[in-house]
């Protein structure tokens, strides 16, 4: 009787005809460099990508009462504000003012200006349509947005 090589041979023939060789890496070396190139680029695009930021403006109490805040945010390192926004309060503002931006994580300079009511004459001052007199303070902060809240503590500096 001879033996037909798909009836069950003994394993020692089957193993003479094609020997067994170790994973054969090269097979899925496409499929390895595709993947590290999406992962290269996730890695340099994810920081590009925006996210829903909230600054909270800690307004002291000796720069009270505050009728407007403005903020610019300007990316560090660039020269060009990326956004900005100008805020009224009728009466005076709240201690805790938020606004939600959105921009990318990193590294931000903000440039400040809250105009309040002012009760005594400043060179800094100035008369308003009203009449009344409003004193400009200017601030600038550099803050690190990181995809949440960020307290950005305001005072009147001297």
């Amino acid at each position: 009787m001879t033996s037909e090589p798909g009836a069950g041979g003994s394993a020692g023939e089957a193993g003479e005809d094609e020997p067994r060789r170790g994973y054969n890496w090269k097979r899925h070396l496409p499929r390895l460099v595709l993947l590290g190139g999406l992962a290269l680029a996730a890695v340099v695009v994810a920081p590009t990508i925006p996210r829903d930021q909230t600054l909270v403006f800690r307004l002291g109490e000796e720069v009270q009462p505050v009728r407007s805040l403005e903020a610019t945010w300007t990316r560090y390192g660039q020269d060009e504000p990326t956004g900005g926004v100008t805020l009224t309060f009728p009466d005076h503002a709240p201690r805790l003012v938020r606004h939600q931006l959105h921009v990318p994580n990193g590294q931000y300079v903000l440039a400040i200006v809250l105009e309040r009511a002012a009760p005594e004459t400043t060179s800094r001052e100035r008369a308003n349509l009203r009449g009344e007199h409003t004193a400009r303070i200017r601030y600038v902060r550099r803050v690190d947005l990181e995809g949440g809240k960020t307290i950005v503590p305001l005072w009147q500096e001297n």
